[in-house]
């Protein structure tokens, strides 16, 4: 199953979402043909560390915006 991108909202919280999981979903917005109209995600208690900070950074790439 894929993820929306198109929203400018998404929900993923309280999901147990390990690191892994955070950059498949920085990897699909980067890959949404056409851009993504994101606004604004919503990953909190789920299980990240500062391992994928970096990835985050990547969304805020005014080339990419």
């Amino acid at each position: 199953m894929a993820i929306d991108f198109s929203n400018s909202e998404k929900n993923i919280n309280k999901n147990k979402l390990k690191n892994p999981g955070a950059l498949a979903i920085i990897d699909g917005i980067l890959m949404t043909v056409g851009g993504s109209l994101i606004s604004e995600i919503n990953l909190s208690y789920n299980w990240l560390t500062h391992e994928c900070l970096p990835a985050f950074g990547m969304l805020s790439d005014p080339n990419f915006v």
